[in-house]
Formats: structure tokens, C-alpha cells, sequence
């Protein structure tokens, strides 16, 4: 958490402005393996960089999401589709609140999420890759469930730096950990990230992604490195 770090977070809102700024453009394709019981599931993941801002579209059969993250990592706009849910939806930053509208499971949407200074990352993966690169060692953000939209907040963690066999290939990683802000409930769930050390590019996920006894999923980049 950063207890002492008010300028950080003003930096949240003020960077988003910087994404109006004509930088140039830097895309980047991969693909990703999303593993639970044995059932792989196959992510093609687009990347923009445009000057400090990151633009991530994610394409998965019959669902696509689209993340606008600010220059710190946070999200400023995140749109999703699941055709097979009759869902899609925009959500909103729009100062200590999220606002959400479109159709959710078939049902007309309009709602707003009171959260409070720490930074949206919805896609959290892809956003703590700023944290991952930056000097400090611990951080807090907000997430919405994707089941309901509800808010949920994280307390993230360094581990230190960390060797992964990708693809053949040894990589420098940095660790992180997350964890449920709360005490209690950080010590029934925690999950696992792994950034490249040299552009904090994201390689890995190892965590459960629901209640405590989900099956545990592993995320790792194929293609694209």
C-alpha cells in the first residue's frame, strides 16, 4: 500500500490526459494459454503502447475485451462482449467511482461502483505491469468481478526477481504476489505473476480465479516473447 503516496495517486487522473497526446504507436501481437483441469483455453492479445498509455484487446472464443490504461497502469475504459451471456457493456472511470452501462446477461445495465483513490485495474495482469517496473515494492487497486460486477480490492506484493523456463527459453522475471485486501481473507487466496525484468512484459499467472478451492489456473505466454 502506499500510505504516504497522495501525488501518486493524483498521477492516475492527470496521466489519462496524456492519452489524448499524439505519440507514436507501438503494436505488438501474442498468444496466451490459459490452463484449469487440463482444459486449455487459447488468448490472442493485441497491445498498443501509445507514449506512456497501453491499449490491451483480448479475443477468446464467443468473448472480447478492450482495456484503456492510463500512463501509472490504471484503467480508464474497459469495454467487454460474451456473446453467449447476451453481455457487453462499458465501464467508466470517472473520479472515486465506476460507471457501467450496456446489457449484463441480458438485462439492461446502468450502474456506478463507489471505490476510492487507489487505481481500477480490470485487466490486472497486463496493469500491474507498471507496478512490476516501478520502485516500489507494494500497492492497492480495485478490480470488478466479472460475475457481478461488484468491486473487489487488492493488495499487490514484489517477491523479488525470479528465472522462468518460457518456450525453451530462460527469462528474468520479476515476482509479484496478490491478495485480497482484507487480513483474514488474504490468508485463504493469493495468486502469482510473473513480469519480464528488461520492459515488465507480462509472462505468467499461477492462482485460482474464484473462492478459495477453485481449481487453479495457469496463464503463460506462447507466442509473442
Amino acid at each position: 500500500m502506499y500510505p504516504d503516496s497522495f501525488d501518486y495517486r493524483l498521477t492516475f487522473f492527470a496521466g489519462c490526459l496524456t492519452a489524448l497526446l499524439p505519440f507514436s504507436a507501438f503494436s505488438q501481437e501474442m498468444i496466451y494459454v490459459s490452463t484449469t483441469s487440463g482444459e486449455e483455453t487459447i488468448q490472442e492479445i493485441s497491445r498498443v503502447l501509445k507514449g506512456p498509455s497501453q491499449i490491451i484487446e483480448i479475443q477468446e472464443p464467443h468473448q472480447y475485451s478492450k482495456h484503456l490504461f492510463c500512463p501509472r497502469g490504471s484503467t480508464e475504459t474497459w469495454i467487454h462482449r460474451n456473446d453467449r451471456e447476451n453481455t457487453q457493456f462499458v465501464a467508466k472511470r470517472q473520479d472515486n467511482s465506476i460507471r457501467i452501462e450496456g446489457t449484463f446477461k441480458g438485462e439492461k445495465l446502468q450502474k456506478t461502483v463507489a471505490i476510492d483513490e487507489d487505481a481500477w485495474i480490470n485487466k490486472m495482469d497486463f496493469g500491474l505491469s507498471h507496478f512490476a517496473m516501478s520502485e516500489e515494492e507494494t500497492m492497492t487497486y480495485w478490480t470488478l468481478k466479472l460475475a457481478d460486477l461488484e468491486p473487489l480490492h487488492f493488495r499487490a506484493e514484489k517477491l523479488g526477481a525470479e528465472r522462468l523456463q518460457i518456450n525453451g527459453r530462460q527469462v528474468e522475471a520479476i515476482k509479484i504476489k496478490i491478495t485480497l485486501k482484507n487480513f483474514l481473507l488474504s490468508k485463504l487466496w493469493s495468486a502469482h505473476l510473473w513480469y519480464r525484468s528488461s520492459d515488465g512484459l507480462f509472462l505468467k499467472y499461477e492462482g485460482a480465479k474464484g473462492r478459495p478451492g477453485t481449481p487453479v489456473t495457469t496463464i503463460e505466454i506462447r507466442e509473442g516473447i
